[in-house]
């Protein structure tokens, strides 16, 4: 009998594995320090300003990246189309999830509040995400004229969860704001 090596690639690196860990371990630590900080209302106003201004620049980043996949799955795009768009945007992406998380940290989560850590774990679940769709995206310019199906799967599934970690922050974010 013998023994059968699978020699194709891995899909996520474990350096790429410890980086979402470590993403979610800072979201984790930044919500937690948000106790040690106490804004005052004119600077907290501020604050929220960059808050929301940061949910459109993240959230637009991965609706866009997530638009262009529609438009290839579509056949109005190509696959060089969206790994290129994807890659662009990647800044704008991080920026706005920094962004979200240092000044939501500033606005004093209700830490208590079971909504509010299903927000932060929604947060976390985009950060892991968004490591792992650079791994996918990385593979995907390796492959861009004849990618295996398990990575347009796994660039699936990760443009999916991302959706679902989004918009769960979005709306709990809108729910806590007209509770207050």
């Amino acid at each position: 009998m013998a023994l059968e090596l699978d020699l194709r690639p891995v899909l996520i690196t474990a350096a790429e594995i410890r980086l979402a860990v470590l993403s979610v371990v800072l979201v984790i630590a930044i919500s937690a320090a948000s106790v040690l900080v106490s804004l005052p209302e004119g600077v907290r106003m501020v604050v929220l300003f960059v808050h929301l201004g940061s949910l459109i620049v993240g959230f637009g980043a991965v609706l866009s990246i997530d638009w262009y996949g529609l438009l290839w799955l579509r056949g109005r795009a190509t696959l060089a189309d969206v790994v290129g768009h994807s890659h662009r945007a990647t800044a704008l992406t991080w920026c706005g999830l920094t962004g979200l998380c240092l000044s939501g940290m500033l606005l004093g989560p209700e830490l208590e509040s079971p909504l509010t850590l299903i927000k932060i774990a929604a947060v976390a679940g985009a950060a892991a995400v968004g490591v792992c769709a650079l791994a996918a995206g990385r593979r995907l310019r390796s492959w861009q004229h004849n990618p295996p199906r398990r990575v347009l799967i796994f660039g699936a599934v990760l443009a999916g969860a991302s959706q679902v970690f989004w918009w769960t922050a979005v709306v709990i974010g809108f729910l806590a704001r007209e509770a207050r």
